[in-house]
């Protein structure tokens, strides 16, 4: 992305401190500080957020009208109370086994696809991203603090993100009231603009992999990771 103008991103997250995640990540998957990335929902730290708000725009004309100012639109949400009455995507399978984290990842993007206004995906499904967050976005800023195991979890990510914020940044998040200068200190601190930072994670929690692949499918000439290999065949 170099010898070229990084395209323009419009933003439907579950509230404006994943948007700030969202944009740092993309500035440094693109190599661009300056890249454009427009929030849609919510517009305005003003305005009611959550998995219903992201749910609700998807379901309106919002997301087409992003597409005429901006290339792609990307669309966060959060896994956490996915089983909720309006979400309703099980964590398990009919058998009863909890799914994987790229599994529950996979349906949450159906969930998704179906609540899109009707034809916006048909016709836009090369410009739509998906970033689904198991179970939070903060589970994607735990590598940043952790070199051990606890750099997949997800469950539980925001008290293991405070307990290093606090030693380190020196405050912690309120899970209430999560403030956007919080996660901005987060991000400029630990450099998450840059290529090579997210290049260091990008592969150690579960959905942020799912997220840099999807990238990686629509932008194959600035492709971070490669595609897993395929399982061997059993009766080889």
């Amino acid at each position: 992305m170099d010898t070229q103008a990084s395209p323009r991103f419009a933003l439907i997250a579950e509230g404006p401190s994943d948007q700030v995640v969202l944009t740092h990540f993309l500035a440094a998957y693109f190599r661009d500080m300056d890249i454009v990335a427009n929030p849609v929902q919510p517009p305005s730290a003003h305005v009611p957020g959550g998995w219903t708000g992201v749910v609700r725009c998807c379901a309106s004309p919002r997301v087409e009208a992003a597409l005429v100012d901006n290339d792609y639109v990307v669309i966060q949400i959060d896994t956490d109370v996915c089983e909720e009455v309006g979400f309703d995507v099980p964590r398990r399978d009919p058998s009863g086994r909890e799914l994987a984290p790229d599994e529950l990842a996979e349906k949450v993007v159906g969930f998704l696809i179906a609540g899109l206004a009707p034809t916006v995906y048909e016709r836009f499904a090369g410009r739509i991203i998906f970033a689904v967050c198991v179970d939070s976005i903060e589970c994607w800023l735990l590598p940043l603090y952790y070199q051990d195991g606890r750099r997949a979890k997800t469950a539980n990510c925001l008290g293991s993100l405070n307990r290093q914020i606090s030693e380190q940044e020196g405050f912690s998040i309120d899970p209430g009231d999560k403030q956007t200068s919080y996660y901005e200190k987060i991000v400029r601190s630990k450099k998450c603009g840059k290529r090579k930072v997210l290049e260091g994670i990008a592969d150690s929690n579960p959905s942020l992999t799912c997220f840099v692949r999807s990238l990686d499918r629509c932008f194959p000439h600035a492709r971070m990771l490669s595609e897993p290999e395929p399982a061997p065949d059993a009766e080889a």
